[in-house]
């Protein structure tokens, strides 16, 4: 039997606050001015008319012309990104288990129709950009809790794979139980597989800082299949690192 199981269940809650600044207006301001008529009746009529006729019609006629005809040319000659080779090669080693490491391709891993699968073959998919595999074993409780799970919440996500890697309480897994667990859990879009050599419980999850316990998450940026989240437990608390990675531009992806 496996030992040191564990199972573990977070949450995350995310508060958003928004601050308004209210803006104002301008005041204008107006003023008048008035006259007064004095009458003066004198015997000496003194002429005091200064008329001063001081000619004020000042040309200020300023026709500039403003006609600015810029052309514009908006065809802008934008660069087309070279993918010619993208997803060609796997990246190469050195690979590693932690978080920045670069994951090595897993062998002895089936489908339930007993074909070899690789993650070669997801690094290829370019309709793909982040993997998350679920590591599971047949009589695990919280295992199943999760697998009831994976359906729906691939669904929601474009550009996402999942992968739910299966071996037994007492050694490998195979077709016949990647079969049974994607029967028994309505998996259709999720991958199944069966790992025959417990390749990922001797390599992966029996190490730091999975330590044996299930069921445990590996997420991964497919461009440069670097592991971004490792840990146990479900795909809940792992879901900010898959929308880091679905948000992230990928110029030559198709999803």
């Amino acid at each position: 039997m496996r030992a040191g199981f564990e199972f573990v269940f977070v949450s995350l809650l995310g508060l958003l606050v928004v601050t308004g600044v209210p803006t104002g207006g301008c005041v204008s301001e107006e003023g008048e001015r008035g006259g007064g008529d004095s009458d003066g009746d004198t015997d000496t009529d003194t002429d005091t008319d200064t008329d001063t006729d001081t000619d004020t019609d000042t040309d200020t006629d300023a026709d500039t012309d403003t006609d600015a005809d810029t052309d514009t040319d908006t065809d802008s000659d934008t660069t087309t990104e070279d993918c010619s080779d993208y997803r060609q090669v796997y990246p190469a080693a050195p690979y590693g288990i932690s978080v920045g490491d670069v994951i090595a391709d897993l062998p002895g891993m089936v489908d339930a129709d007993g074909e070899a699968r690789t993650l070669f073959e997801i690094f290829q998919d370019t309709s793909v950009v982040a993997l998350t595999i679920v590591n599971s074993f047949d009589s695990c409780p919280a295992c199943s809790g999760e697998a009831s799970l994976l359906e729906d919440f691939l669904d929601s996500k474009p550009g996402l794979a999942i992968v739910t890697i299966m071996c037994r309480a007492s050694g490998p897994g195979d077709a016949q139980l990647a079969e049974q667990w994607a029967s028994d859990h309505g998996l259709v879009d999720v991958m199944v597989w069966g790992d025959t050599t417990d390749y990922m419980y001797y390599n992966i999850t029996s190490q730091e800082p999975l330590n044996g316990s299930y069921p445990s998450v590996l997420v991964i940026d497919v461009d440069t299949m670097t592991i971004d989240y490792v840990a146990v437990g479900g795909t809940a608390p792992a879901e900010y690192a898959m929308d880091a990675i679905l948000e992230a531009p990928h110029p030559c992806a198709e999803y």
